[in-house]
């Protein structure tokens, strides 16, 4: 079935105009593939364009150039840019020419990486090689935003979709509960408004990233959204927090609709001191992350009252988020055979 689809649907991660970018006028995106030394993407038609040298390079060109036609038009503008390295495979013919060198030869690895544990699928330096590429990129947008002369009316945010488990706890998929692949970056940049090293504690996911933005700009928010708006705590005045956010692997495979193989299923509860795991299989995990950052000692026997609190506060979450915690094939119902959502918790969805 699968090859039938290929063969009727050459292109399959092409998005035509239309619904499916959700508002995104300007498009030059791909959904995955790992070709970053000749990375290619769609603009509004099924052909292959291909970016000049490396992914990021090539990505950051083009968000540099949309920014200055923006620019010169007296146009406000929303960019996103989603480098997909420092993504896997670490090897050098996917890595950036020139930036092995900037890495150290000797990685110093974390407390929790188990001696016999199982090795990276290629040279974790690439990694760090991809990701020096990435920082230069970063500040090649923001110089020009600075000689542009807009950095000043400009929020820069920047942030990653998921960690990496690097070997922790055994692991390097980023389907795990652990703070390596959950607890992702995020800085906000925004010149008179946010102070120069000014820092928040507070939970923060990214689907408060919608209401927060658009509170920052000056625009109301829709009704019913499930992120809430911590503009008060990027600016430093307080406001609305998150007391625990709700974390989950729906299925064990990012491409089919697997239950418990390879990477298990799981809900978790994260508040700002505890991490609360609860697996698909019954079997329940819970750290202290102030005391134990590294998550090497599982409270579940140890810690009765917190264990409690927080099992109920899961189901309370999982409640709110219309979520029946079901195997991961219970999803396949979802969407349809070009994945476009059908159903979500709350019943049906309108067709596109």
């Amino acid at each position: 079935m699968e090859q039938e689809y290929l063969k009727a649907n050459p292109e399959p991660e092409f998005v035509p105009p239309g619904p499916a970018r959700r508002g995104f006028e300007y498009w030059a995106a791909y959904n995955f593939h790992t070709e970053f030394a000749r990375s290619y993407y769609y603009r509004d038609t099924r052909r292959r364009e291909f970016y000049r040298g490396y992914e990021t390079d090539g990505e950051t060109d083009l968000a540099i150039e949309f920014m200055r036609n923006q620019q010169q038009a007296g146009r406000p503008f929303f960019v996103v840019v989603s480098p997909h390295p420092p993504h896997q495979p670490w090897i050098e013919s996917q890595a950036p020419k020139g930036y092995l060198a900037r890495v150290r030869r000797e990685l110093v690895r974390s407390p929790n990486v188990p001696k016999d544990g199982p090795e990276a699928r290629g040279d974790l330096r690439y990694y760090y090689a991809m990701l020096a590429n990435v920082d230069d990129c970063v500040g090649r947008m923001m110089r020009f935003l600075g000689t542009a002369g807009i950095e000043e009316n400009t929020i820069v945010v920047f942030s990653s979709d998921h960690g990496e488990m690097m070997g922790s706890h055994g692991k390097w998929e980023k389907m795990a509960p652990y703070e390596e692949a959950v607890r992702v970056p995020l800085l906000m940049r925004w010149p008179g408004h946010i102070g120069p090293g000014s820092r928040a504690d507070g939970l923060y996911t990214p689907m408060d990233h919608l209401p927060t933005l658009l509170s920052l700009a000056g625009i109301r928010a829709p009704a019913a959204l499930d992120g809430i708006d911590l503009s008060g705590a990027v600016l430093g005045r307080g406001g609305p927090t998150h007391d625990a956010v709700l974390l989950a692997n729906y299925s064990s495979h990012w491409d089919y609709f697997h239950t418990e193989w390879p990477w298990p299923e799981w809900r978790s509860v994260r508040t700002p001191q505890h991490s609360y795991v609860k697996w698909y299989s019954g079997r329940e995990e819970l750290y202290d992350n102030l005391a134990d950052p590294y998550q090497m000692r599982d409270l579940v026997r140890e810690s009765p009252p917190v264990l409690g609190k927080l099992r109920s506060r899961l189901r309370d979450l999982l409640q709110e988020s219309h979520d029946g915690f079901l195997p991961g094939p219970g999803f396949a119902a979802w969407f349809d055979p070009e994945r476009k959502i059908r159903r979500t918790g709350l019943g049906a969805v309108e067709p596109y």
